[in-house]
């Protein structure tokens, strides 16, 4: 995020103290980073569109839980991480089937979530 220019000196970012150099500002910006700050990154859903088919989803997720499964880890938590998985994506499906993109990309992040889960903790 940018220093800019607001009355009375130049601010970085959309909050916090304003400066009255631009250089003092920039300084700002660079603590902020190396606190960790990273600018996020969010999409826009009315301009990004991102159409898949159901065919699409059901093999996305099928090679997922295929992957997973070759890892040849036979416990309940895994199954149960795996159904969570599988409802996520039902659910996506009928709000496709709705007409509700909105839902459906909020219940696929969920299973993405657990398939990040799955694979971080599998690794």
């Amino acid at each position: 995020m940018p220093t800019h220019k607001v009355k009375g000196g130049y601010k970085w970012g959309k909050h916090g103290k304003v400066y009255p150099t631009k250089k003092q500002a920039d300084k700002q910006g660079q603590a902020i980073y190396a606190n960790g700050w990273r600018e996020n990154k969010s999409i826009d859903m009315d301009k990004n569109l991102v159409r898949l088919t159901e065919n699409d989803l059901h093999k996305i997720i099928k090679e997922s839980v295929n992957k997973i499964l070759k890892e040849d880890l036979d416990n309940n938590s895994l199954r149960n991480e795996l159904l969570n998985i599988k409802n996520d994506v039902d659910e996506a499906i009928k709000s496709c089937e709705k007409g509700n993109a909105k839902a459906a990309i909020y219940d696929l992040s969920g299973a993405s979530s657990t398939l990040r889960y799955l694979i971080r903790i599998l690794s």
